[in-house]
C-alpha cells in the first residue's frame, strides 16, 4: 500500500521517533569480476512498518555503477561495549533490463557507511559467439 505524504502520518512520526540518527548506505553494481561498472541498475531500498512497505530511496547507478550514501533512519547506538550494536534492518530490490530481480537485507548502522556490492550479470543473448 503506498501512502502519498507518508513524512506526516503518525506510524511514519512513530518510526523516526525510533531511529533518529542516520546511517548509509553506497550500492556499487559491476560485472566481469568487478572490472566493468554497470549504470543503470534500478535500486528500491525500503521497508515494512506495520505491515506497510515504506520506500525510503528509488534510484538508479551512475557511469560508475555506484549510488553514493543513501541516508537512512537508524536507532542510535549504545556506546557499552558489552551490547549488540543497534541496527536498522532493510530491504533493498535491484533490477536492471530484463534480467530478474534481486533482493537483499541490509543492516544499517549509526554513522557507518555500508557498501552492498552487487554482482550483475548481463544477458548476451542466444545469438552470442
Amino acid at each position: 500500500m503506498y501512502i502519498e505524504d507518508i513524512d506526516n502520518t503518525e506510524l511514519y512520526k512513530k518510526f523516526m521517533l525510533l531511529n533518529p540518527a542516520k546511517g548509509n548506505l553506497k550500492v556499487r553494481c559491476y560485472s566481469a569480476s568487478e572490472a566493468i561498472p554497470i549504470s543503470g541498475v534500478k535500486v528500491v531500498v525500503s521497508k515494512e512498518i506495520d505491515g506497510m512497505q515504506i520506500i525510503f530511496y528509488e534510484g538508479y547507478t551512475d557511469m560508475s555503477g555506484v549510488i553514493e550514501k543513501i541516508s537512512l533512519p537508524v536507532p542510535k547506538l549504545n556506546t557499552d561495549n558489552m551490547e549488540i550494536p543497534a541496527k536498522g534492518v532493510y530491504n533493498l530490490e535491484v533490477s536492471y533490463q530484463d534480467t530478474d530481480l534481486k533482493k537483499y537485507i541490509i543492516n544499517v548502522y549509526e554513522g557507518i557507511c555500508v557498501l552492498q556490492n552487487i554482482l550483475i550479470t548481463p544477458d548476451v543473448g542466444e545469438n552470442y559467439g
